[in-house]
């Protein structure tokens, strides 16, 4: 090997080496990026497994707007949020519209829920939160559609304004203990059929719980003040009412209590007035009572063992044709496509099963006419042969002129023989 060829393998052997170098920093910085998020608090996140996780001790930082977050420019794309032990309040639009994301697990570190933290996370499913938090914040979990659980410990003293509004999946709620103030707004238009209030609480915000679906609603004697529509509209009715209260006090203690206006749903419910009994949380069994069919919605009923239940209508069942009958198809003609037999719905006047299109026929034609052509579609089908004209058959028979002269031949010879023999 030359001198040249030497050197010039040696600076493509060392381009080669830089340029995997500039890849592995490449892949390297595209699979992990990280950064400060507060006092004492850190950011990682892993594109790999799509995973955000804040670490450290401290409180993290509150943002003035989603976009002010430093991952906000993927966070469509995390799919996991990971708080680690050790952070003690998650910021402000921390992780709003972050709608991968179903389930997250808050550490016992934690103590607040910034306002806006998962606003419009709307894949999130489950929240399960530390035995350390003490308030959530305005709009924390609002539009949450998919939520349907989540715990309120006992450490929790407030719930903050629209916290849970527009939570349309969530069924029902224990409140721990320790909360004193539930917000306005709080659970404004959320699923909610059945909520326990905490044994400490005593403010109940305007329009708390407007718009949802309770059934029953249990409290305890500490309330203080309700506001104004906090339990109107439920089931979208400001005519309905709740069907239980299971208050924990006297009847004197109820009346006792600041109602504010338009709350007749709450008051107008049968209350049952508990001294030491346990609190019944009801457990409801799904049964269907009347099964959906392709023009009849069904009817699901839930059932409590205490007696207790509601019903849900079933969508229509496009499958379940309940009255059918046999339909004949249809030939094809030369105008017109046909169609074979097949069983047909009574009800939804749909076709079930056969019924399939026959394509235009081009031989079968209507009676021709006399020239052969189809009155359908008007083609010359085929040359039709006209009878021939009759011929005139051989007459043996003598005419009536030919008779007349042989009657007058034969008499004229029987006139001759009369007269040869003298008669």
């Amino acid at each position: 090997m030359t001198k040249t060829t030497k050197k010039t393998f040696s600076i493509l052997l060392g381009a080669l080496v830089l340029l995997m170098s500039l890849s592995i920093c490449f892949v390297s910085f595209a699979a992990e990026e990280s950064g400060g998020c507060g006092s004492g608090l850190t950011w990682t996140y892993n594109d790999a497994s799509r995973t955000l996780t804040i670490s450290g001790n401290g409180v993290m930082n509150d943002y003035t707007s989603y976009g002010a977050r430093p991952w906000n420019s993927f966070c469509s794309d995390i799919l996991k949020i990971k708080i680690e032990n050790g952070v003690k309040k998650i910021g402000d639009y921390a992780f709003q519209y972050c709608n991968a994301i179903t389930k997250i697990e808050l550490p016992d570190s934690l103590e607040s829920i910034g306002n806006f933290a998962f606003y419009s996370c709307h894949a999130l499913v489950s929240v399960t939160c530390g035995s350390g938090l003490k308030t959530i914040g305005n709009y924390a979990f609002s539009d949450c559609y998919a939520l349907v659980s989540i715990n309120i410990p006992d450490s929790v003293e407030s719930i903050g304004n629209y916290a849970f509004n527009y939570c349309t999946s969530l069924p029902s709620l224990t409140i721990g203990d320790g909360c004193i103030g539930i917000g306005s707004n709080a659970f404004w238009y959320s699923g909610l059929k059945d909520v326990v209030l905490g044994k400490n609480v005593q403010v109940i915000g305007q329009s708390a719980f407007s718009y949802c679906k309770l059934i029953n609603v249990t409290m305890y004697n500490q309330v203080e003040s309700i506001g104004q529509y906090a339990f109107s509209y439920q089931n979208d009715s400001s005519a309905s009412i709740i069907s239980h209260v299971y208050y924990h006090g006297t009847e004197v203690e109820k009346n006792e209590i600041q109602f504010g206006a338009d709350n007749e749903p709450l008051l107008n419910a049968e209350w049952h007035y508990i001294s030491d009994e346990p609190v019944h949380t009801h457990a409801y069994t799904a049964t269907i009572t009347k099964a959906a069919t392709c023009s009849a919605k069904g009817v699901k009923t839930f059932a409590c063992t205490c007696g207790d239940s509601y019903t849900e209508d079933i969508p229509l069942d496009p499958t379940n044709h309940v009255h059918t009958e046999n339909r004949s198809g249809l030939a094809a003609t030369c105008t017109e496509t046909g169609y074979t037999a097949g069983v047909y719905c009574t009800d939804c006047g749909k076709w079930v099963s056969g019924h399939a299109t026959v394509a235009i026929d081009n031989t079968n034609h209507a009676a021709l006419d006399a020239n052969g052509n189809c009155p359908r579609c008007g083609k010359h089908v085929k040359d039709v042969e006209k009878p021939a004209e009759p011929t005139t058959q051989p007459n043996n028979e003598p005419s009536e002129k030919e008779l007349n002269f042989f009657e007058r031949l034969i008499q004229m010879i029987l006139n001759f023989f009369a007269k040869l023999f003298g008669r």
